[in-house]
């Protein structure tokens, strides 16, 4: 018998404490508003991965401050290469682009 990690088929991305984003948000895909596959998970070689998400505003740098001020904001949304072991990692079933959608629309 198979085990269930051969049929899932995204991996959810949680950010860890102390990383570039906001720790217990979900990353993404950085080309797309989905999970990355598990295929392109398992491309990374558990080393570096190329990924969207939540992270804090620095407003010591000028251009940070000024999108907070004009957007009223305290987090954006960006993309970052990052370490693999930056994330805690579960394997899924489904894309996860709903709840990545919602994530964009509270954060426009």
């Amino acid at each position: 018998m198979l085990s269930n990690f051969y049929y899932m088929k995204y991996v959810k991305l949680t950010a860890k404490p102390d990383t570039w984003f906001v720790e217990g948000t979900e990353v993404w895909n950085y080309d797309e508003n989905r999970r990355l596959t598990k295929e392109e998970w398992e491309s990374c070689n558990n080393f570096i991965v190329l990924v969207c998400g939540l992270r804090k505003c620095d407003p010591t740098f000028s251009y940070e401050k000024e999108y907070m001020e004009k957007h009223k904001v305290e987090y954006r949304i960006d993309g970052e290469s990052c370490g693999c072991d930056e994330f805690e990692v579960e394997f899924v079933e489904n894309d996860g682009s709903q709840i990545i959608e919602e994530i964009l629309k509270d954060n426009a």
